[in-house]
Order: C-alpha cells, then sequence, then structure tokens
C-alpha cells in the first residue's frame, strides 16, 4: 500500500517491474513505447496503454529494445483530487488491509 502512495505523488519514483514500459527503436528509425505483452525469439508485442490494438513488431524490425524510466502513471494524478478525496485517499492507503 505504501507504493501505492509514493507512486501517487511520485510515479517516476517506483515503477514496479511489471509495470515497466519498453521502447522499441526499430530498424526504419520508428521508436514505439509499451508494456510488453509477449516476447518471444520472432516478435514483440506492446499494449500501449491507450487501449488501442497491442503492436506487433518482428525482431527482425528491432534496432534496440530498452526500459523506459519514465511511468505510464501521469505525474500530479493527485491534483485531480478534492482535498477531501486526498486525504480519504491516504487514509485509505494507511489503513491495515482485511483478512
Amino acid at each position: 500500500r505504501q507504493y501505492l502512495l509514493i507512486s501517487l505523488v511520485d510515479p517516476n519514483s517506483v515503477i514496479r517491474k511489471e509495470y515497466v514500459s519498453l521502447i522499441v527503436q526499430t530498424v526504419d528509425g520508428r521508436v514505439l513505447t509499451g508494456l510488453p505483452v509477449t516476447r518471444s525469439p520472432g516478435e514483440i508485442i506492446l499494449a500501449d496503454g491507450k487501449n488501442k490494438e497491442p503492436i506487433r513488431i518482428p525482431m527482425g524490425e528491432v534496432e534496440t529494445i530498452r526500459e523506459s524510466p519514465i511511468s505510464l502513471m501521469p505525474a500530479d494524478l493527485y491534483r485531480q483530487l478534492k482535498p477531501q478525496e486526498l486525504r480519504d485517499l491516504f487514509r485509505y492507503l494507511q489503513s491495515k488491509p482485511p483478512r
């Protein structure tokens, strides 16, 4: 729960492994970013986070693959909350989970 609080305030400080997006540069100069769905010797499939169809990239077209240092969670998301909503969220995140 503490990670949720930190991620809300500073999403780039701690990015859990399952949420690290990849930046793929292709041999023709395209730069594609998304969460890896599947990675095999033949292709890599990325989900772009915008509810579009997954991006399929044949490995023969890939020049480089690297992890993105930027979180998919928007920065300053907490600023969209009203003060009482933010207090309620912090109280919830600090509470003990039910058993």
